[in-house]
């Protein structure tokens, strides 16, 4: 009859792969929950009159505007606290020198990239 228990290496690699998910999962904690560290892209207002915006187009036969927006991408650390819910947040804004924030206008290259269904509005 043969030895059917484990030996040790394998029980050693095993409680490596234990230890290493177990690693993995608690910085991934740590990093999204605790340090808040990860990006946020978020539509704001945007006035087409100066600024190349996005803009959803209507569905056919459907009389309707656009809402004209841009992309912001910050930090989730660089953001107030705030009532989301109870509507009580402001717009986000990147404020000169802010690190990790970035606006996004409509060019050819941005509709492609962040918003395939949207159109480029630009009174000029």
């Amino acid at each position: 009859m043969e030895n059917t228990k484990p030996s040790k290496k394998i029980k050693i690699y095993q409680y490596i792969i234990i230890l290493l998910i177990i690693a993995t999962a608690g910085y991934s904690l740590y990093r999204y929950l605790i340090k808040e560290d990860f990006l946020i892209y978020s539509r704001v207002s945007c006035d087409f009159n100066i600024e190349s915006c996005f803009g959803i187009p209507c569905e056919e036969n459907e009389a309707c505007e656009y809402e004209p927006y841009k992309i912001i991408i910050k930090n989730q650390v660089n953001i107030p606290k705030c009532d989301a819910w109870g509507g009580e947040c402001q717009e986000l804004t990147c404020e000169d020198g802010e690190v990790d924030c970035q606006v996004i206008y409509c060019t050819e290259d941005n509709v492609s990239t962040y918003e395939p269904l949207a159109i480029c509005l630009l009174n000029a």
